[in-house]
């Protein structure tokens, strides 16, 4: 009869995915996994399966942050403006400065599945088509001004991990928003 687990899935999925999020893949072990969450290797093994099922799991659950940030209030160019301050200050206040989860794992894309690699190439398209549907919802369709966005929020992302100060983010927002604005005839800009 197989022992009864002792600890919460839940909880041991959201430091797996803080783990795999701040270190990335393949700088983690199985060993640094039970280490983190207190649970031997061989119930984790026999709860969750191996290392890169268990970062299929982080990655999916991850994917829940990424679609919430999403989720605006603000309509058009200030909905992309909302989204990318959000960016920054989840950013900012973040004290480890993971950055982005999946910008993160596309870093060393060589070792993932190719689950995974489709999983990053659904949430940059998603990413890119959040930025699409703000500039539809102001009349403007322009490949060059979604790509200026969707950069923007990449490097944000990229830039965050690295250290940059807030202002750099910031300035990196503002330019995006700036430039898509002057291209599309000064559509309603204003920060949120």
């Amino acid at each position: 009869m197989a022992r009864p687990r002792t600890f919460d899935t839940d909880t041991v999925l959201s430091t797996v995915t803080d783990l795999f999020w701040a270190r990335g893949y393949d700088a983690v072990s199985i060993q640094d996994l039970a280490k983190a969450t207190g649970v031997r290797p061989g119930s984790l093994h026999a709860a969750f399966g191996n290392k890169r099922d268990l970062f299929e799991r982080a990655f999916d659950r991850y994917g829940e942050r990424f679609r919430t940030h999403m989720q605006v209030d603000l309509p058009g160019l200030r909905g992309a403006s909302q989204y990318l301050d959000r960016l920054v200050t989840s950013a900012i206040d973040d004290p480890a400065r993971k950055g982005c989860l999946i910008i993160n794992t596309a870093g060393e894309l060589e070792v993932h599945s190719v689950e995974i690699k489709a999983g990053i190439r659904d949430r940059l398209d998603t990413m890119k088509a959040f930025f699409r549907d703000r500039l539809e919802e102001d009349g403007v369709s322009s490949e060059e001004a979604t790509n200026a966005l969707f950069g923007a929020a990449v490097s944000i992302l990229t830039l965050a991990r690295a250290g940059q100060p807030k202002e750099v983010l910031q300035d990196i927002a503002a330019a995006a928003i700036g430039h898509v604005n002057a291209q599309a005839g000064n559509l309603p800009s204003q920060h949120a």
